[in-house]
Parts: structure tokens; sequence; C-alpha cells
């Protein structure tokens, strides 16, 4: 069930459910700092108190639990979505975002016991394990523990953005692909379209533009179909202030088959569900009509005329810009 998993703000609504779930002492005796018996009061004053690293773990709308991102990971769950990829898709989430905001390690402790918070915590990454306790609120003193580190280099050599559409798979620019892209990007048909790339242009200057790590924005992924590269999608930098841009180019040959809508959707999601940018930008030259209208098939709006550089024509020409606002 890796579909439909978002993270969200907490709100009031949210509190008689979660006095629920931490009422039952199956979820309760795992989390070392949650009092028993817990009530809605518990419930909303954890909710008036949760800071901007406590998300909701919603699965299509519904609350499935709660994970902490930050310097340190914790998570729980409900019983009617346990066993069914929830917690590793929120955690996976949750950690995207720790990264992103500028944490190179995050740390994460199992009680004593816990064989599933063990388990998972090892295939996100976690490792370097150093036995000792915490203090439990519910018990009132310390208990066996187990604390594990996750550096940024271990989960994203695990869990980059990895997309797979049923007929397009969205990854990482492996170095094997660059000559496919290469020859992609600087075709004249297809670089007058772009902005920075233009044939005859050096691999040196070209292959920097992909990086090897597909984690932490600004990165350009590569899109296969069969087996075979055909382009390309990325996103801009998240600096907190500027909305970042989206930039994408595919094969001549596989135009027209309906891919771009389905690339643009697929990757737009994922982009929201790991990083939750407000805003998005991107820009066409109005010589490009079908990226345009793939843009407003996506929720692009346009925002004005201007006037865009192409190093594949040599110069300006008019464009347009785009930006796309998030719900």
């Amino acid at each position: 069930m890796a579909d439909g998993i978002v993270l969200d703000r907490l709100g009031e609504a949210d509190a008689p459910l979660i006095a629920g779930a931490l009422a039952d002492l199956d979820t309760t005796q795992w989390l070392s700092s949650v009092p028993f018996p817990y009530g809605l009061a518990d419930a909303r004053r954890f909710i008036a108190e949760a800071g901007p690293d406590d998300h909701a773990i919603r699965v299509n709308g519904a609350l499935a639990g709660g994970v902490r991102s930050g310097g340190d990971l914790g998570y729980w769950v409900l019983p009617a979505f346990r066993r069914q990829g929830v917690a590793r898709r929120a955690a996976v989430l949750a950690l995207t975002r720790s990264f992103a905001a500028g944490h190179q390690q995050v740390t994460a402790s199992y009680l004593q016991g816990n064989t599933a918070s063990a388990a998972l915590l090892d295939e996100l990454g976690f490792g370097d394990p150093h036995p000792g306790t915490v203090f439990s609120v519910r018990l009132g003193r310390d208990v066996p523990a187990t604390r594990v580190v996750l550096t940024r280099a271990a989960f994203a050599a695990r869990h980059g953005v990895s997309i797979d559409t049923g007929r397009l798979v969205i990854n990482r620019a492996e170095p094997a692909d660059l000559p496919a892209l290469y020859d992609i990007a600087t075709r004249p048909d297809v670089a007058q379209m772009l902005f920075i790339f233009r044939p005859g242009m050096k691999m040196v200057d070209f292959a920097p533009i992909f990086p090897a790590e597909s984690l932490v924005p600004p990165y350009r992924l590569a899109i296969r179909h069969a087996g075979r590269v055909i382009g390309s999608i990325g996103v801009g930098r998240l600096d907190g202030k500027n909305a970042p841009p989206i930039y994408y180019f595919l094969s001549p040959d596989s135009w027209g088959q309906g891919f771009g809508r389905e690339i643009l959707q697929a990757f737009l999601a994922e982009i929201d569900a790991r990083y939750a940018p407000p805003h998005l930008e991107a820009e066409v030259f109005t010589d490009n009509p079908a990226s345009a209208r793939m843009l407003e098939g996506v929720g692009f709006r346009r925002t004005g005329e201007v006037m865009l550089w192409s190093a594949g024509r040599g110069g300006k020409a008019p464009g347009w810009a785009y930006r796309r606002d998030r719900g």
C-alpha cells in the first residue's frame, strides 16, 4: 500500500483517533515518551504542541498514524494500517524531509523486543547500533533500548527518488545513461526547446548536470521505457524562498504516446509527497505549445510572457512562465 500515503499537519479533528490509538497498550508499549493511560486531553495537548517536524500519516485521507522527522525519527501506526508498507513509506517521506532540511544524519531508538521496528530501521539504512536505555514515561523508569544512526549517504543509496508508473521508470541517472541522455538533449530539434543544452556541448560540461544522488534537489532523473533511456525530468533547488523550477525533455521518438503527462503527474506527486513545496514553476517557449498544454493539464497556470535564453538557439526567444500552487 505505497499509494495514497502522505504526510500532513495534525488537526483538532485527529484528537479522538489519536486518543483511541494510543489508549491501546499494544501500540503504546513501544513508545517511550507516551503516557498510559492516554486520553483525549493528552491527544489535544500533543496536537497543540506539535512542531513542524510532527506529521500525521494519512492514507487516502484517513489518519493512519504519526511520524516525527528532524534529527530523531519516531513513528506509530494504527493497527488497521500495519503490515501494509505504511510505516516504511511514511518514514521514507519523513527522512527525506529531514535530509532536505540539512541534517546529515538522523538517529532513532527502539525498545528491547520491538523486532518489527528494528527490522524497519535496518531496511531504511540505520546502523551502528548502541545498546542503552531510554526513559519510559508509561513505566516511570529507564528501559533497555538500542540507538541507531542513519547517514544521508546510506539513505540516499537505498531510498532516493524512484518512480514506476507501470509503463515508465523514473530514477537516478547512472553514468552508463549519460551517452543516451546526451544524444537526446543535444539534438537540434530538442535543444532548441531547452535552456542549457546545445548541439556539440562537451560531455565534461554535460555530465555534472545529472548528479549521482536523487534525494535532495536539485537533481535530474532518467526516464526509462522498456529498458531504454528516453528522456529526463528534474527539479531545482528547494531554498524555502523561491518556487523551484521543474524541467524535462523526451526523445522525439517517444512523443505522441502520452508519456509526457504520465511522467509529470507521477513526478509531481512524488515531489509533493517528499518535500511538500507550496509552489513550483516552469517555463516553456511559445513555439512549444505541446509542452504548455502538458503543464496546464497537471495544474500549472500561465503567469506571464518572458524572454527565455536557449543555448540550443544561441539566444533569447519568447516564452511563457507557469506556476503551480499546491492545494
